[in-house]
């Protein structure tokens, strides 16, 4: 016997996708017209039978389609794949045009799909009205399996606008990016994203239900182009990094962040360095900074409040009256410091200063002492 060959070709159009609901009913009881998106779409294709595999081409064109927030002037998908058995391979491209969302524009999407029963390669490129264009491909191992494993080639964001461009010009993966996705939790080999001078790393665990072990770093962020976002000409200098490590649980997760600033300065002040750790165990935050000027300590700050943290699902409430913090600088010269009334009032000496703050997290009440010595204070004269 000579195997079976069959070839079947089609085209099918449909003015309007919501007049399909009422035959769609007959087979599928329970779906509604709010989940079937409305629009116009046009199938051309065919399907070639040959021993035990099936091939199958076609060209998608939609028209005007819109679902819920989301709307589509046109799009098109070309495509062909190779069905034997329960396997699936084929190649799927197309594009997208005029896509909104809710209040946002984008012009363009293209798409790029190789599909295997091993693996799935993409490639995306997304524009966005305001000059933004969003750039992905990777693979993506063991795709039908509970576990997956990703590897994204190239990340990339550009045409950033102000004034959140003076701060990150562009965004890119110096290196690829691996992950495993599992069904609760994601496993992060390496990720390591840069823009401009500043790097971001992170690598390690994130579990919803099990233990994490999360590791981040932030690297070369100068403040000078942080501060570009609230001041057209910023004074804020200084070149901050951070290391955070995250554990514990979803529920009951352990932080421990150390913050370190070279050479802060602005606003009339500056230091040689400033130190701050962050952390968070067992319901309750805490806060050590330490400021350093020409070699020597000039304030320390440290705090704590009771708090519940949750990630999953988030939660952050502060515990009323728990907050306990104090900060204290000894021996301050005022002449170096900034003096808001100095054309009227002459000042100048050794200051002490401490300050207490209780209460509550978010709105706390402060009290403080001054004291000064070695030093003068002259009145405007009437």
């Amino acid at each position: 016997l000579q195997p079976l060959n069959y070839q079947v070709n089609g085209e099918v159009m449909i003015a309007e996708l919501e007049k399909i609901i009422p035959p769609l009913k007959k087979i599928v009881p329970q779906i509604s017209a709010d989940q079937v998106p409305n629009g116009h779409v046009k199938f051309n294709g065919a399907v070639i039978g040959k021993k035990k595999q099936i091939d199958v081409r076609a060209t998608v064109n939609i028209e005007e389609l819109t679902h819920d927030d989301v709307t589509v002037a046109a799009a098109r998908s070309d495509g062909d794949w190779q069905i034997e058995g329960t396997e699936v391979t084929g190649r799927t491209e197309g594009f997208v045009t005029d896509i909104g969302y809710d209040e946002h524009r984008f012009p363009r999407l293209d798409l790029f799909v190789l599909l295997s029963p091993e693996d799935i390669k993409a490639d995306l490129k997304l524009a966005k009205d305001t000059g933004e264009e969003f750039q992905l491909s990777g693979i993506i191992d063991q795709w039908q399996q509970e576990s997956r494993r990703i590897q994204l080639d190239t990340l990339k964001v550009t045409g950033i606008t102000e004034p959140l461009n003076r701060v990150i010009p562009e965004i890119h993966n110096p290196e690829p990016i691996q992950m495993e996705i599992h069904p609760d939790s994601i496993d992060i080999d390496n990720m390591r994203l840069a823009a401009g001078s500043t790097v971001f790393q992170m690598q390690g665990r994130l579990s919803r239900e099990g233990s994490q072990g999360l590791q981040l770093s932030l690297t070369g962020l100068d403040l000078n182009q942080l501060a570009a976002l609230w001041q057209e000409e910023p004074d804020v200098q200084g070149q901050l990094t951070a290391e955070v490590e995250l554990g514990g649980t979803s529920e009951s997760p352990t932080i421990d962040a150390q913050v370190t600033v070279k050479k802060p300065s602005g606003y009339e002040i500056s230091l040689s360095d400033l130190d701050l750790r962050l952390a968070y165990e067992n319901r309750s935050a805490s806060i050590m900074a330490q400021g350093f000027r020409k070699g020597e300590k000039i304030f320390d700050l440290e705090g704590r409040s009771g708090l519940t943290l949750r990630l999953w699902p988030f939660d952050f409430t502060p515990e009323p009256g728990s907050l306990r913090a104090n900060f204290d600088a000894k021996d301050i010269k005022l002449s170096e410091w900034p003096n808001p009334v100095r054309h009227k009032v002459a000042i100048d000496g050794l200051a002490t200063i401490q300050l207490q703050a209780t209460g509550d997290l978010l709105q706390p009440q402060l009290t403080g002492f001054l004291s000064l010595k070695e030093g003068y204070l002259e009145l405007p004269k009437h």
